[in-house]
């Protein structure tokens, strides 16, 4: 006995599952690329420096926050590649044999899927406004 309704609704999580997968991919490069530009790009002395400002009564170097921001940002977007998967294990096919309440998860992984996604939507500007800032610092120093 299929459902009607669930047929369209599989087509819709897949779709919106496969999207998240994708911005996920897409955000965790850029999060890889703004910690290889951070590591790299500055010269020794401007990454020395930005290690020892900031420590100050046990407080973090600019640099440890800069690297913060793009590991707290990969981690985000794992997050949404964990909240996709489980989208695409709620919608197993109906069968007389699935117990129909294994389609209460489908509502849950998409309400994840919602909050994990705008955080880690917030999290990308905070990586592309954070490696603009590198760029800005990096061309002042030269």
């Amino acid at each position: 006995m299929e459902i009607p309704h669930m047929a369209d609704m599989r087509d819709i999580t897949s779709n919106l599952a496969a999207t998240a997968l994708i911005f996920a991919s897409i955000s965790f490069g850029a999060c890889l690329t703004g910690a290889v530009v951070a590591l790299t790009v500055p010269s020794e002395k401007a990454r020395e420096d930005w290690a020892s400002r900031g420590l100050t009564n046990g407080s973090f170097s600019h640099f440890s926050d800069l690297m913060f921001v793009f590991t707290w940002s990969a981690i985000c977007q794992l997050g949404v590649v964990g909240a996709a998967i489980g989208l695409y294990l709620s919608e197993a096919p109906l069968s007389p044999a699935t117990p129909e309440h294994v389609y209460l998860a489908l509502p849950i992984f998409l309400e994840i899927l919602g909050i994990v996604g705008v955080i880690a939507f917030a999290q990308l500007i905070a990586v592309v406004s954070t490696i603009s800032q590198i760029a800005v610092a990096v061309s002042a120093r030269r």
